[in-house]
């Protein structure tokens, strides 16, 4: 072997010994690389989870605010203002109240006086007759109230209707419903159903259905 083949094999040592560690070294920036990058990401998405959180966090005390603040409107009372007569159709005054802490906006009630014979304590007959709606749009503030009337059409009939309505056995229902909106654009509905009956102990009252009494 000449000195210049010698020569030759020790340059192209040093070249290939020279690639390898440009190879390692390029190998372990793109490793560090990799690790940066992967840390990043982990990093982006806690800061991600972390802002959806916030920003879920700061939604509920939105809407727990809301809640607090919201109007309330409620059924106060409901009475009937006329005798149990022959001959006289029963009226029905209603009262509704705002307890909450702001105006009730677009506030319209609607609602029906029906009778129906019933044996059974459960049994509600269809609520669609007679249905009476207001077509005001009032607005009702807080601590305040508004009262609706509704009158039946279905006068009492004789003195056996009377003593079917005091055994409990013939009721005369009133069901209605009251909608709104709070002053943050969302509406509510608040229903209602009582029912003048004698059957409890043979004494007439006007009190609420087991069923129909609802708000949101």
């Amino acid at each position: 072997m000449t000195r210049y083949e010698t020569l030759q094999i020790i340059l192209t040592s040093f070249v290939v010994a020279g690639v390898i560690i440009t190879a390692c070294i390029y190998g372990c920036q793109l490793s560090e690389m990799q690790k940066a990058t992967k840390a990043a990401t982990k990093s982006a998405d806690a800061a991600e989870k972390a802002a959806k959180a916030a920003e879920a966090s700061i939604e509920t005390a939105k809407d727990i605010s809301r809640r607090d603040q919201r109007a309330w409107l409620t059924v106060k009372s409901v009475t009937m203002t006329t005798p149990l007569a022959v001959g006289t159709s029963p009226v029905i005054e209603a009262r509704f109240e705002n307890t909450g802490r702001s105006p009730a906006i677009n506030v319209q009630t609607a609602g029906a006086i029906f009778s129906h014979a019933t044996t059974q304590r459960y049994t509600l007959p269809s609520r669609d007759r007679s249905i009476i709606g207001r077509a005001s749009r009032s607005v009702i503030g807080p601590n305040s109230g508004e009262t609706s009337i509704w009158y039946g059409k279905e006068p009492i009939t004789d003195n056996a209707q009377i003593e079917s309505i005091m055994g409990g056995t013939w009721v005369i229902y009133v069901s209605g419903s009251i909608l709104y909106d709070d002053i943050f654009g969302n509406q509510h509905r608040t229903t209602f159903c009582y029912e003048l009956s004698g059957r409890e102990a043979g004494k007439l009252r006007l009190s609420a259905y087991f069923d129909g009494n609802t708000a949101d």
